[in-house]
This record gives C-alpha cells, sequence and structure tokens, in this order.
C-alpha cells in the first residue's frame, strides 16, 4: 500500500556548541497505487508524530523522529553521489591560526599551488616565488558534496607533521575548507605546534 512518510522540520534551538536543532511534524500520507488512474479523494494525510534532527558536524548528525508512538533514533550522514576530482592548478591564499610557543597567529599565502588527484590519493603542492614551498599528501574520502584529506605535510622550511583538510567543497570558482595539522617547526631549534584555521584556493 503506498505510504510516505514526510516531515516539515524549521530550525526551533541550538545545541551547547551553537549547532542548530530543527524540529517539525511527522505527516503520513496514503493513496491509491501509482500504477492506476489517480484519484485525488483516494489521498489521505494525517499527523503522526514529531521529528527532529541536530547536526554533529558537517557531514553527519542524528535524526529521531515518533510514528503512532513508536520512536526511533538513527545516525545519517551526507549522501556520496559522486567523488569529486580537484586536480587542476590554483591561486592560493589561507589563513592560519597557531599555538605554537610565542606564535599567536600567522598568516600564509602560495602564490600558486597545483593538486594532483588520482582516486583517494590527494597531493597539493604549494609554490612560494616560484619554488616548491610545502607538499601535502594524503588520503581523499568523499562525504556527500564534502571531502575530506588526512595525510601529513613537509616543507622546505623545516616544517612538518600530520594534517586533516575537513569540509572541503569545491565550485568552478575555488575549493575551501578547514584544516588542523601537528607539526614540528625549526624555530631553529624544533618545536611541536599544532594548527587549524581555514583556506581558500582560486581556480
Amino acid at each position: 500500500k503506498p505510504t510516505w512518510v514526510t516531515g516539515q522540520l524549521s530550525k526551533t534551538d541550538q545545541g551547547t556548541l551553537g549547532e542548530p536543532i530543527f524540529t517539525g511534524d511527522i505527516v503520513v500520507t496514503t493513496g491509491p497505487y501509482y500504477g492506476g488512474p489517480f484519484n485525488e479523494s483516494s489521498v489521505t494525510r494525517r499527523r503522526a508524530g514529531t521529528a527532529s534532527f541536530s547536526p554533529a558536524d558537517a557531514v553527519s548528525g542524528t535524526l529521531t523522529y515518533m510514528i503512532d508512538g513508536v520512536s526511533v533514533s538513527k545516525a545519517v550522514v551526507r549522501q556520496t553521489l559522486v567523488n569529486d576530482d580537484l586536480s587542476g592548478n590554483y591561486l592560493g591564499v589561507s589563513y592560519f591560526i597557531w599555538g605554537c610557543p610565542a606564535d599567536n597567529f600567522a598568516t600564509t599565502s602560495a602564490t600558486q599551488g597545483t593538486i594532483r588527484q588520482s582516486g583517494t590519493q590527494f597531493q597539493y603542492q604549494e609554490t612560494q616565488n616560484g619554488e616548491n614551498s610545502c607538499t601535502w599528501t594524503g588520503t581523499w574520502t568523499q562525504q556527500g558534496v564534502l571531502g575530506r584529506v588526512d595525510g601529513t605535510v613537509s616543507c622546505i622550511d623545516g616544517m612538518n607533521g600530520t594534517f586533516a583538510m575537513s569540509e572541503v567543497a569545491s565550485s568552478w570558482l575555488s575549493v575551501s575548507g578547514r584544516v588542523s595539522a601537528n607539526v614540528m617547526i625549526n624555530r631553529p631549534s624544533m618545536a611541536s605546534c599544532t594548527m587549524a584555521g581555514t583556506f581558500v584556493l582560486l581556480r
């Protein structure tokens, strides 16, 4: 018997970390068999419960709902339809916040950058003043319309460590996202630092 369960949710609250919470009514709709003549009078709609959705991050969340007294909670993730390929040359600008001794913040910019991607293999080569500066190499994971890269970074100035690029979004104009890293830098003595911030690469 053709039955549709739908919910129209609106932002009604936010969680402790500022994440939005959406709630609304659940409606159950039944009607005639789709392969035969449509009879509008055979369609029924009724409010059967409520639903709420709370994102955990940019790619996952929790959907809870109650239908006719039955309560359900499901972990949900973005649905991946196609894998992005970001290969190409870019003009890069980035802003990083550092957590290093005696450093409050630092900004970096790359005059040029090249992404080479083949399946899950990802590499971003930064170039400054015509010379290679840093190489970011890792594994690409598609998460719905967003992407993620986990790997290692190595720079000619001695900085090296592990990184994660998350919420990587691609458009006809740019590639952008968040980056975090645990790295060692040459000050000249080696120091351990954490790095977090955002980046934009212009096509």
